[in-house]
Protein backbone atom coordinates (compact mmCIF):
# COMPACT_ATOMS: atom_id res chain seq x y z
CA UNK A 1 0.00 0.00 0.00
CA UNK A 2 1.32 3.31 -1.16
CA UNK A 3 0.24 4.78 2.62
CA UNK A 4 2.47 2.35 4.14
CA UNK A 5 5.41 2.98 1.14
CA UNK A 6 5.24 6.45 1.90
CA UNK A 7 6.55 6.49 5.45
CA UNK A 8 9.00 8.64 6.40
CA UNK A 9 9.77 9.38 2.66
CA UNK A 10 6.87 11.34 1.57
CA UNK A 11 9.21 13.73 -0.62
CA UNK A 12 10.17 10.28 -2.58
CA UNK A 13 6.43 8.58 -2.70
CA UNK A 14 2.71 9.56 -3.35
CA UNK A 15 0.25 8.17 -0.91
CA UNK A 16 -2.74 8.70 -2.57
CA UNK A 17 -4.70 5.90 -3.76
CA UNK A 18 -3.31 4.65 -7.50
CA UNK A 19 -7.07 4.30 -9.15
CA UNK A 20 -8.81 7.44 -7.75
CA UNK A 21 -6.17 9.86 -6.11
CA UNK A 22 -8.96 10.56 -3.39
CA UNK A 23 -7.71 9.50 0.04
CA UNK A 24 -4.37 7.88 1.67
CA UNK A 25 -3.52 4.23 -0.26
CA UNK A 26 -4.64 2.12 2.78
CA UNK A 27 -6.52 -0.86 3.32
CA UNK A 28 -9.91 0.71 5.00
CA UNK A 29 -9.86 2.77 1.72
CA UNK A 30 -9.36 -0.29 -0.28
CA UNK A 31 -11.51 -2.56 1.06
CA UNK A 32 -14.43 0.09 1.75
CA UNK A 33 -14.13 3.36 0.11
CA UNK A 34 -12.22 3.22 -3.58
CA UNK A 35 -15.01 3.79 -6.19
CA UNK A 36 -12.34 1.38 -8.18
CA UNK A 37 -13.59 -1.55 -5.90
CA UNK A 38 -17.45 -0.45 -6.06
CA UNK A 39 -18.42 -3.62 -8.38
CA UNK A 40 -16.47 -6.05 -5.97
CA UNK A 41 -17.84 -4.91 -2.40
CA UNK A 42 -21.27 -5.04 -3.91
CA UNK A 43 -20.60 -9.02 -4.83
CA UNK A 44 -19.37 -9.47 -1.22
CA UNK A 45 -21.98 -7.58 0.41
CA UNK A 46 -24.58 -9.50 -2.09
CA UNK A 47 -22.80 -12.85 -1.05
CA UNK A 48 -23.14 -12.39 2.65
CA UNK A 49 -26.56 -11.16 2.38
CA UNK A 50 -27.09 -14.46 0.47
CA UNK A 51 -26.29 -17.01 3.65
CA UNK A 52 -29.47 -15.61 5.97
CA UNK A 53 -31.87 -15.34 2.97
CA UNK A 54 -31.23 -19.14 1.93
CA UNK A 55 -30.98 -20.21 5.48
CA UNK A 56 -34.60 -17.91 6.32
CA UNK A 57 -35.98 -19.65 3.53
CA UNK A 58 -35.48 -22.73 4.43
CA UNK A 59 -37.24 -22.29 7.86
CA UNK A 60 -40.66 -20.66 5.58
CA UNK A 61 -39.71 -16.82 5.62
CA UNK A 62 -41.07 -14.86 3.15
CA UNK A 63 -37.52 -12.95 2.08
CA UNK A 64 -38.00 -9.09 0.18
CA UNK A 65 -34.69 -7.98 -1.25
CA UNK A 66 -33.71 -4.69 -1.58
CA UNK A 67 -37.64 -3.56 -1.22
CA UNK A 68 -38.77 0.16 -2.93
CA UNK A 69 -39.66 2.04 0.30
CA UNK A 70 -40.57 5.77 0.48
CA UNK A 71 -40.35 7.56 3.86
CA UNK A 72 -41.98 10.48 5.13
CA UNK A 73 -39.08 12.51 3.48
CA UNK A 74 -39.96 11.28 -0.31
CA UNK A 75 -36.45 9.23 0.13
CA UNK A 76 -36.01 6.55 -1.07
CA UNK A 77 -33.84 4.35 1.14
CA UNK A 78 -33.88 0.45 0.52
CA UNK A 79 -33.23 -2.31 3.53
CA UNK A 80 -31.18 -4.99 1.98
CA UNK A 81 -33.46 -7.87 3.42
CA UNK A 82 -36.85 -7.93 5.08
CA UNK A 83 -37.99 -11.29 6.66
CA UNK A 84 -42.07 -11.86 6.57
CA UNK A 85 -43.45 -14.62 8.61
CA UNK A 86 -44.92 -13.99 11.34
CA UNK A 87 -44.80 -10.79 13.84
CA UNK A 88 -42.49 -9.63 13.75
CA UNK A 89 -41.04 -8.75 10.68
CA UNK A 90 -37.08 -8.27 10.51
CA UNK A 91 -35.80 -5.49 8.18
CA UNK A 92 -32.05 -6.20 8.17
CA UNK A 93 -29.29 -4.07 6.66
CA UNK A 94 -25.67 -6.45 5.65
CA UNK A 95 -22.73 -4.59 6.19
CA UNK A 96 -18.80 -4.98 5.96
CA UNK A 97 -16.41 -2.52 7.89
CA UNK A 98 -12.87 -2.85 8.26
CA UNK A 99 -12.84 -3.69 11.99
CA UNK A 100 -10.54 -0.28 13.28
CA UNK A 101 -12.92 1.85 11.61
CA UNK A 102 -16.15 1.40 14.27
CA UNK A 103 -17.38 -1.31 16.66
CA UNK A 104 -19.36 -3.89 14.87
CA UNK A 105 -21.91 -2.80 17.52
CA UNK A 106 -21.64 1.30 15.98
CA UNK A 107 -22.48 -0.01 12.72
CA UNK A 108 -25.56 -1.97 13.52
CA UNK A 109 -26.90 0.97 15.14
CA UNK A 110 -26.51 2.91 12.64
CA UNK A 111 -27.99 1.07 10.26
CA UNK A 112 -30.83 0.56 12.91
CA UNK A 113 -30.82 4.49 12.58
CA UNK A 114 -31.33 4.52 9.42
CA UNK A 115 -33.95 2.37 8.52
CA UNK A 116 -36.43 2.93 11.84
CA UNK A 117 -37.93 5.86 9.78
CA UNK A 118 -39.30 3.13 7.88
CA UNK A 119 -41.78 1.53 10.19
CA UNK A 120 -44.90 1.98 8.83
CA UNK A 121 -44.04 1.79 5.38
CA UNK A 122 -42.76 -1.70 6.32
CA UNK A 123 -45.88 -2.42 7.97
CA UNK A 124 -47.95 -1.46 5.10
CA UNK A 125 -45.62 -3.53 2.83
CA UNK A 126 -45.70 -6.55 5.14
CA UNK A 127 -49.24 -6.49 7.14
CA UNK A 128 -46.59 -7.14 9.80
CA UNK A 129 -48.36 -5.33 13.55
CA UNK A 130 -44.63 -5.14 14.31
CA UNK A 131 -41.15 -4.67 13.18
CA UNK A 132 -38.01 -5.15 14.22
CA UNK A 133 -34.82 -2.82 12.32
CA UNK A 134 -31.48 -4.82 12.13
CA UNK A 135 -27.81 -4.34 11.35
CA UNK A 136 -26.03 -7.23 10.10
CA UNK A 137 -22.43 -6.08 10.38
CA UNK A 138 -19.45 -8.40 9.60
CA UNK A 139 -16.00 -7.41 9.64
CA UNK A 140 -13.83 -7.47 6.65
CA UNK A 141 -11.07 -9.26 8.35
CA UNK A 142 -13.59 -12.13 9.28
CA UNK A 143 -14.87 -10.78 12.53
CA UNK A 144 -17.95 -12.04 14.24
CA UNK A 145 -20.38 -9.93 15.59
CA UNK A 146 -22.39 -11.45 18.28
CA UNK A 147 -25.20 -9.47 17.94
CA UNK A 148 -25.95 -11.54 14.43
CA UNK A 149 -26.31 -14.68 16.31
CA UNK A 150 -30.25 -12.58 17.41
CA UNK A 151 -31.29 -12.68 13.73
CA UNK A 152 -30.40 -15.98 13.03
CA UNK A 153 -31.83 -17.08 16.01
CA UNK A 154 -34.96 -15.49 15.23
CA UNK A 155 -35.38 -17.11 12.06
CA UNK A 156 -35.52 -20.07 14.10
CA UNK A 157 -31.99 -21.49 12.59
CA UNK A 158 -30.39 -24.12 15.79
CA UNK A 159 -27.45 -23.45 17.67
CA UNK A 160 -25.23 -25.54 15.24
CA UNK A 161 -26.64 -24.01 12.56
CA UNK A 162 -25.99 -20.72 13.44
CA UNK A 163 -22.15 -21.67 14.15
CA UNK A 164 -21.95 -22.94 10.97
CA UNK A 165 -23.66 -19.97 9.39
CA UNK A 166 -21.08 -17.52 11.60
CA UNK A 167 -18.31 -19.04 10.43
CA UNK A 168 -19.38 -19.49 6.43
CA UNK A 169 -19.93 -15.66 7.00
CA UNK A 170 -16.88 -14.41 8.66
CA UNK A 171 -14.97 -16.39 6.29
CA UNK A 172 -16.72 -15.03 2.87
CA UNK A 173 -15.71 -11.65 4.34
CA UNK A 174 -11.99 -12.32 4.73
CA UNK A 175 -11.42 -14.22 1.67
CA UNK A 176 -13.66 -11.49 -0.45
CA UNK A 177 -11.07 -8.62 1.16
CA UNK A 178 -8.16 -10.16 0.44
CA UNK A 179 -9.26 -10.61 -3.14
CA UNK A 180 -10.39 -7.24 -3.15
CA UNK A 181 -7.19 -5.83 -2.05
CA UNK A 182 -5.28 -8.48 -4.56
CA UNK A 183 -7.19 -7.59 -7.75
CA UNK A 184 -6.43 -3.39 -6.40
CA UNK A 185 -2.68 -4.14 -6.67
CA UNK A 186 -2.56 -5.95 -9.80
CA UNK A 187 -2.21 -4.61 -12.85
CA UNK A 188 -5.59 -5.78 -14.05
CA UNK A 189 -7.59 -3.54 -15.16
CA UNK A 190 -11.15 -5.92 -14.37
CA UNK A 191 -11.24 -5.33 -10.99
CA UNK A 192 -13.93 -7.90 -10.47
CA UNK A 193 -13.79 -10.40 -7.47
CA UNK A 194 -14.04 -14.11 -8.74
Amino acid sequence: MREFLSRGRKDKYTKTCRHCQADSETCPHIIGNCPRMQDARIKRHNHIGKVPTEEGKKKGWVVLQEPRTRDTNEELPKPDLVFVKDDPAFVVDVTVRYETTKTAGGAAAEKVNKYSRLRKEIQHLTNAKEVVFMGFPTGSGGKWHQGNFGLLGALGLSKPTQEKSARSLSSIALVSSVDIVHVFASKSRDCTVL
